[in-house]
C-alpha cells in the first residue's frame, strides 16, 4: 500500500499582512502578496511587492491569525519604518522595519503565535520525511 500526503492533515495558523505605506498612499491588500520572513526583537524583515516602499517610508502592518476551526481571525496592528531594502528588483524586496507604537503584550502574543506556526510547520515536514 503506497501513502500519500494529504495536505488536509496538515492545517496551521494562517497568518495574512496587509501593508499601508502612510508615507505614499500605496496598499498591499491582497493576501499572500506581503508576508513575514523573520521577526527581530522589536522589528521584522519582511517580503513585499517590489517598490511598495523605500527606507525612511513609514507603514502601517495589519496582520491576521486565522486558528484551524476558529471562525474569526486574531488581528495585530502595529506602525513601523523601514529601516532598509534589498533586492528592489521585480517582482519582491525585502524590507527591515522596526516597530512603532504597539502594545508589548500584543506584540509578545504574535511573537508566539508565529513560532507556534513555524514549529508546526517543521512538524510536518520532519513527519512527511519519515524523521
Amino acid at each position: 500500500m503506497t501513502d500519500f500526503i494529504n495536505p488536509n492533515d496538515f492545517k496551521s495558523i494562517e497568518i495574512t499582512l496587509y501593508v499601508k505605506n502612510t508615507s505614499t498612499g500605496a496598499e498591499v491588500r491582497k493576501a499572500g502578496l506581503a508576508r513575514v520572513v523573520e521577526l527581530r526583537d522589536r522589528g521584522m524583515l519582511l517580503e513585499l511587492p517590489a517598490h511598495a516602499c523605500k527606507k525612511g517610508n513609514y507603514l502601517i502592518l495589519h496582520f491576521e491569525m486565522q486558528y484551524p476551526g476558529e471562525d474569526k481571525p486574531r488581528k495585530f496592528d502595529t506602525g513601523a519604518k523601514v529601516d532598509q531594502v534589498t533586492g528592489g528588483g521585480d517582482p519582491v524586496q525585502e524590507v527591515t522595519a522596526s516597530l512603532l507604537n504597539y502594545d508589548p503584550a500584543a506584540w509578545k502574543s504574535f511573537c508566539a503565535i508565529f513560532s507556534q506556526r513555524q514549529e508546526e510547520i517543521e512538524k510536518f515536514f520532519a513527519a512527511v520525511k519519515g524523521a
